[in-house]
């Protein structure tokens, strides 16, 4: 019989190829995301391009066009404008037509929101004939190499059946964890789905720009954040692999009589303790459960099983301090190899844990920081990560007070129209004095808008804050307000501009 070592080679090259073809599978799926983000931009410049032909403010078509679902009909508007003589009332009705108009095509943006729904179903749909076409092969390569490796390893002859498309076609409509892989899809799609439509009208409400939201778009299917299309499909695609493999590799001990198999996780840093718990153990195949004694365990699971007879004399760790791989005995276990390292080992191995489990936060705080800093902060995420983490003097806590320093000027330029019709901005950078929390967190007022914010933007209620402040320039003074996630303005509104000399000499 060959050694565990060949056993558990095979089973990690068989895991090694298929995930390959899983990343392949997101890069093809998150392409289609990004192909279906770009058709739904255009179709928003679309709606807004008719306006923009009648010579009306983008903030005022956007009223207009919520108004009119509510407002008169068009008939009757028509009417009242055929009725009227005077030039300013009836350029106000003519508007209102217009906007009636657009709006009984759109309904409020429905029809913007409508073409998200068609764009968001087609990606889904060829998702979801794509997925089931890989994982097909998953459970087939899966079935068949096992077997193969057993034969060869046992270095004998085996009897077996091939794998009816029956079985396939029921392995894939199985549920597993609450759904099978087809309702998973579906749900990810929904859930992108609603947050796209959120993200459009939340836009169109505040008075944002074209562009501002089209750049919003573009950057939740880039993001790597726990919500964002790229993380979420990748994490998708991986775990569903995992289980197809594994599910194909019990598939092949059923068929030719295994009783037993062991749990393999990676002796690395990036294993997790309920993986690490399992490793080495021994199962009878009858009793083995997903998620619970038999892989994946979690989503990005990348554990295996091998036969239980084997036994190796060596077994490959990696150095958490290093990076580097090297030989242990055949017959350590996790929990053991955790023990024998040393205390370098274990403080690098600590150190990696907290920046795996706080990727997703600590990305969105180096975007925050690089916001804030500009040329200041790190010039890369993994200087950042290094520089928090690491102990690096006390580089982590000047980079807090510099953000701190700096988190009250104003993050985006905020352009806005004057009663008058004038139109101007404040830059970026612009300096806010006399700030203070109007409601939310750090308040005794409650921030009603607090669970729409969490729906947009993310966080929990309780630390949404509603803020104000002052930006003076030579001539004006600025009343400005805001909400806040973090250190982070949201949703930034000029609500009282007036000269200095009226009162507000220094």
């Amino acid at each position: 019989m060959r050694s565990k070592a060949y056993w558990t080679a095979r089973a990690a090259a068989l895991e090694e190829e298929l995930q390959n073809g899983a990343e392949k599978l997101s890069e093809e799926t998150i392409a289609e995301y990004e192909q279906a983000i770009e058709a739904i931009n255009a179709d928003i410049r679309d709606t807004f391009s008719a306006y923009a032909a009648m010579d009306i403010p983008e903030g005022e078509a956007v009223k207009l066009l919520n108004a009119a679902e509510s407002d008169k009909t068009y008939a009757e508007l028509m009417q009242l404008f055929e009725e009227t003589t005077d030039t300013e009332r009836r350029a106000e009705i003519l508007a209102r037509v217009n906007a009636q108009a657009y709006g009984a095509r759109i309904s409020r943006l429905e029809g913007v929101k409508s073409r998200i729904l068609t764009e968001m179903t087609r990606v889904a749909t060829t998702a979801v004939a794509a997925h089931k076409l890989f994982y097909t092969r998953t459970l087939q390569k899966s079935y068949y190499t096992n077997i193969y490796n057993i034969a060869k390893g046992l270095n004998c002859g085996i009897d077996f059946s091939l794998l009816p498309t029956r079985a396939i076609n029921a392995a894939l409509r199985e549920p597993w964890n609450g759904a099978n892989y087809s309702d998973r899809i579906w749900n990810h799609n929904d859930r992108f789905t609603e947050a796209v439509q959120n993200t459009v009208t939340t836009g169109i409400m505040a008075g944002h720009s074209v562009n501002r939201m089209a750049a919003q778009l573009e950057e939740y299917v880039r993001s790597e954040g726990a919500d964002g299309v790229l993380y979420s499909t990748t994490r998708l695609v991986r775990t569903e692999t995992a289980h197809f493999m594994n599910t194909g590799q019990k598939a092949a001990y059923d068929e030719i009589g295994i009783k037993k198999y062991r749990f393999v996780a990676a002796l690395s840093e990036r294993t997790c303790e309920t993986c690490g718990g399992l490793d080495g153990k021994v199962f009878d195949v009858a009793d083995a459960r997903e998620g619970e004694n038999y892989p994946p365990i979690h989503p990005n699971c990348r554990c295996t099983t091998v036969m239980a007879d084997a036994i190796s004399k060596t077994r490959i760790a990696r150095d958490p301090a290093t990076g580097k791989n090297y030989k242990v005995d055949g017959d350590m276990t996790f929990e053991e190899w955790k023990a024998s390292l040393t205390p370098e080992q274990k403080a690098a191995m600590e150190t990696h844990v907290k920046e795996v489990r706080n990727k997703s936060a600590d990305k969105k705080q180096y975007e925050r920081y690089t916001k804030v800093l500009g040329d200041k902060a790190p010039k890369t995420f993994d200087k950042f990560v290094e520089i928090k983490y690491n102990g690096e003097g006390t580089g982590y806590e000047k980079l807090r007070l510099d953000y701190k320093e700096k988190r009250n000027s104003l993050q985006e330029r905020l352009d806005y129209t004057w009663v008058n019709g004038e139109k101007n901005f404040i830059p970026t950078g612009a300096v806010m004095t006399h700030t203070k929390t109007i409601a939310g967190a750090g308040s005794k007022k409650e921030l009603r808008d607090a669970p729409r914010l969490v729906k947009c933007y993310g966080g929990a209620e309780n630390q949404w804050k509603k803020r104000v402040g002052r930006i003076e320039s030579a001539k004006y003074v600025f009343d400005v307000h805001w909400y806040e996630l973090d250190y982070t303005q949201y949703e930034v509104k000029l609500s009282h501009r007036r000269e200095k000399d009226r009162g507000d000499k220094k």
